[in-house]
């Protein structure tokens, strides 16, 4: 059963992707609390403002979420008098190029493509996406999502919807 091992590892990064897939149809399907609930408790949602970006906390980030700041941003987003959302965001997340950096840490890359459309307006961003997941019962928690987005340094307007 020489094989064995490369099913098994096979195995283990389609379980990875399918819970990559499982958070962009959430928030492609605007069901940000799910999402939020994806994270760990001590799970930060980062995009970094500059390329090659190591310290969210001594320099200016687009977003740096922890989970409570996540929960807010859930409450904003979903609140019948976010005028920035009116009308509502659509969304697709494209999701490719998923590596498993470290198995036994849980550091996986991948390639996202997001469109987004409102207002007339579409807006297309692309990114190369980290996450660090936790084993939490038969799934995951994000413990880290890190999106550097390949135009992070360009002025992007206002930007509401999570990556």
């Amino acid at each position: 059963m020489r094989n064995a091992g490369k099913i098994d590892d096979l195995l283990f990064i389609r379980e990875i992707e399918e819970f990559l897939f499982l958070e962009a149809r959430l928030l492609d399907g605007r069901d940000f609390q799910a999402w939020a609930d994806l994270f760990a408790d001590d799970g930060v949602y980062w995009v970094p403002m500059r390329e090659g970006q190591h310290d969210p906390l001594t320099e200016h980030s687009i977003f740096h979420d922890d989970k409570a700041m996540l929960d807010v941003r859930v409450r904003r987003l979903l609140h019948p008098e976010n005028y920035a959302q009116i009308p509502a965001s659509r969304t697709r997340h494209v999701i490719g190029n998923v590596v498993l950096d470290s198995k036994d840490l849980l550091h996986v890359r991948s390639n996202l493509v997001m469109f987004e459309y409102r207002q007339d307006a579409q807006r297309v961003f692309g990114a190369d996406v980290q996450h660090h997941l936790r084993r939490a019962g038969d799934g995951f928690r994000i413990v880290l999502k890190r999106v550097d987005l390949v135009n992070c340094d360009a002025v992007h307007g206002y930007m509401s919807v999570p990556f």
